[in-house]
């Protein structure tokens, strides 16, 4: 495999989502009479994380949408992708991060196909994005063309809540139907993030980080 020179290493995103998931552990406010119990979303934060990181190591000039609303023309539904990247104001591609499978463990084959269906019904159109001005109060309206060739791309951090079995026959069927819209990625396995009684350098070595996906996530999107 070529290697892919990184300016962020896929070593240091799964550094920072071991720390997002300590972070989430601790009530946002500090008070010693506070003890919280369960654990913060962080799929918010994982999608500035993984924006941030393309954005670092695209080799092009991109803008980067995250968590926006688009709408078009009556008859197409309104879509809120996690992010979108643009470039000279074309949607390329539509990201979508989960942190692991469990968001739908027995329907992911079902859930790519689906998404590939939705992709055909708004390539080539034009949909409205409204963008935060830089006072924070206002937005621009900005019309957005849809890429003919749009992908939608499913990065999942980490493979372990389901089982092996499970997953690489999702993964397997997902390839069998030859999708033209969709993409997934792995990029952890053998041991989850979210590992808390050891140190963060102990799980960060015991993680098997795929680097040939985020190496193929990046071809895929600058090819």
């Amino acid at each position: 495999m070529e290697k892919y020179y990184f300016k962020m290493e896929p070593r240091e995103f799964i550094r920072k989502v071991i720390e997002l998931y300590r972070e989430a552990r601790k009530p946002r406010f500090y008070h010693p009479s506070i003890k919280r119990g369960l654990s913060r979303t962080i799929s918010g934060l994982t999608e500035d994380l993984l924006s941030y990181f393309l954005a670092v190591n695209l080799t092009e000039d991109y803008d980067l949408f995250t968590d926006h609303n688009i709408t078009f023309s009556k008859g197409i539904k309104t879509i809120r992708p996690d992010t979108v990247i643009v470039k000279n104001n074309v949607i390329e591609h539509i990201i979508d991060i989960k942190t692991d499978f469990g968001w739908m463990r027995d329907k992911i084959t079902e859930f790519c196909r689906n998404k590939n269906e939705e992709l055909k019904k708004i390539k080539g159109k034009s949909g409205k994005i409204q963008i935060l001005n830089p006072d924070g109060i206002t937005k621009l309206e900005k019309i957005l063309k849809i890429s003919d060739n749009l992908i939608f791309h499913i990065v999942v951090i980490n493979r372990e809540n389901i089982s092996k079995e499970k997953i690489d026959n999702h993964l397997q069927n997902v390839k069998n139907l030859k999708l033209e819209n969709v993409e997934v990625y792995t990029l952890t396995s053998e041991i989850h993030p979210n590992i808390y009684e050891k140190p963060i350098e102990e799980v960060l070595n015991s993680i098997k980080i795929h680097e040939d996906e985020f190496k193929r996530l990046m071809d895929n999107l600058t090819s």
